[in-house]
């Protein structure tokens, strides 16, 4: 089980276009789940089947000047199944995936619906499939990596327009790499440094209906270990 408070806005804000509702309750949750790990050899499979009930729900609903635009929207839940592989391929060289299935529904509005919230609707910005695939290679004391993301089609909402409508974000992947080099006799045993690019292609994708995601991101820095 577990809960999530209000947080200080949702609760307190005051101005145009937000008005908080001191009477919110905490969201609840009900969390069930089963896995099964299995290892042949080079080969290891999992899977793990789960199903989240939550209730009490807060969420953004429209309102007129002054009145509270934070609801408690009572009822969804959340039930899927995630898959896992790992195989090591060689000494050196080993590959990992894994695969999410999902299903949401929003199972009761209580007296309050709102866009984002819509009785028999998935939940928002919630892919029904996505997964990735990992390659890391160990060449000597150098670990590199390359991965590939995959994020399907998720509902979302489009504010522009009054009143917001839903629709739908397209589906994306993304590529990434990363390494880290052990400086070794340079500058002692315990430095590293390390290197990850984040959407190495530059692909145009979106989390949020309207805010366009990062563009093509490097990280750089180093590990000290004493």
């Amino acid at each position: 089980t577990g809960f999530k408070a209000p947080t200080f806005s949702e609760l307190f804000a005051d101005s145009p276009f937000e008005v908080g509702n001191p009477g919110l309750q905490p969201e609840t949750s009900t969390n069930v789940e089963a896995g099964i790990e299995i290892t042949r050899g080079p080969i290891r499979v999992g899977a793990t089947a789960f199903r989240q009930s939550m209730r009490e729900l807060i969420q953004y609903v429209s309102g007129a000047p002054g009145e509270p635009t934070y609801g408690n929207l009572q009822a969804a839940r959340s039930q899927g199944l995630e898959l896992t592989m790992h195989l090591a391929a060689s000494a050196t060289i080993s590959l990992r995936g894994h695969l999410t299935l999902l299903d949401t529904e929003v199972t009761d509005t209580g007296t309050t619906a709102s866009v984002v919230f819509t009785q028999g609707e998935p939940l928002m910005r919630r892919p029904a499939r996505r997964g990735g695939i990992t390659l890391v290679a160990r060449p000597g004391a150098l670990v590199a990596s390359l991965a590939a993301t995959w994020v399907g089609e998720r509902d979302d909402a489009d504010f522009r327009d009054l009143p917001a409508a839903r629709t739908k974000l397209p589906s994306y992947g993304l590529l990434s790499a990363s390494a880290e080099l052990p400086l070794g006799r340079f500058a002692g045993p315990g430095a590293t440094l390390l290197a990850r690019v984040e959407n190495l292609l530059d692909a145009e994708y979106q989390h949020v209906f309207g805010f366009d995601g990062r563009g093509r991101t490097l990280h750089e820095g180093a590990r000290l270990t004493f």
